[in-house]
């Protein structure tokens, strides 16, 4: 279904151009990937909801091909990797606030795979942090 609704929309193409764009404009491109490890020890709900899923059919398993950022989105000079990212929301233990924080940013835009799963996630969690939001869908 994912996998459908990227062509229809043609997600891929769409948030290359939108990072090619922030990249000309001088701002920071960001990228959240999430890594788990294999036996589920670090999944926040390995029994519940979308991480079970995440969980069970090994998705974004540290060291396979589904936990590296697809070729179309590697991240390019300038560009900053947040580490430890392990849910929906990309804050919590991670070190995206820190990083955030050390260049200067006010404002986030947000775009990413699902909007209404980890990018509405880490949206509100920006919000509370008191950084103003936009959400790009």
């Amino acid at each position: 279904a994912v996998k459908d609704v990227m062509a229809q929309t043609n997600m891929l193409a769409n948030t290359v151009a939108c990072c090619e764009a922030v990249r000309s404009s001088g701002a920071k491109v960001f990228h959240t990937p999430i890594i788990l490890k294999a036996d589920g020890s670090d999944n926040p709900n390995k029994g519940l909801g979308i991480l079970s899923g995440c969980y069970k059919d090994q998705l974004f398993a540290e060291g396979t091909w589904n936990a590296k950022i697809c070729e179309a989105m590697t991240p390019k000079p300038g560009d900053v990797t947040v580490t430890g990212k392990k849910g929906l929301d990309a804050f919590p233990g991670s070190d995206l606030e820190k990083l955030l924080k050390e260049h200067g940013m006010e404002t986030v835009a947000l775009c990413g795979l699902l909007t209404n799963c980890c990018v509405e996630s880490t949206m509100r969690t920006a919000y509370e942090k008191g950084f103003n939001v936009v959400t790009l869908t």
